[in-house]
């Protein structure tokens, strides 16, 4: 996404919605995250390997010339984001020790 693509999407309904949530969540004394996107299509969810040259728009799939793993462009995307928010929430919960409650309707 260009610079510019980027900042008329974050002054769209889109950023302004991304605002308001980060005020609610601070204001209700939660935690808001918001993950940079960048190059999260054209980096292998396997090996980590970026395509430096770029992918066109136009290529939905394609496949990791390190790793040789087919990926789905949008696919890939979320598996990368995916596995930031797991490391995350592992982080959180072993460093910072995050207190877990048991539910009734969640078996442990």
């Amino acid at each position: 996404m260009t610079k510019m693509r980027r900042a008329m999407n974050n002054r769209s309904l889109i950023g302004r919605f991304k605002e308001i949530l980060s005020w609610v969540a601070i204001k209700s004394g939660k935690t808001f995250l918001e993950y940079d996107k960048k190059n999260t299509t054209r980096t292998c969810h396997r090996c980590d390997h970026i395509i430096t040259d770029g992918i066109s728009p136009a290529i939905r799939e394609w496949q990791c010339s390190k790793c040789l793993t087919h990926h789905n462009r949008d696919e890939n995307a979320a598996d990368l984001i995916h596995v930031a928010f797991t490391c995350w929430l592992a982080f959180i919960l072993v460093v910072v020790g995050w207190p877990m409650q048991k539910s009734k309707n969640i078996p442990v």
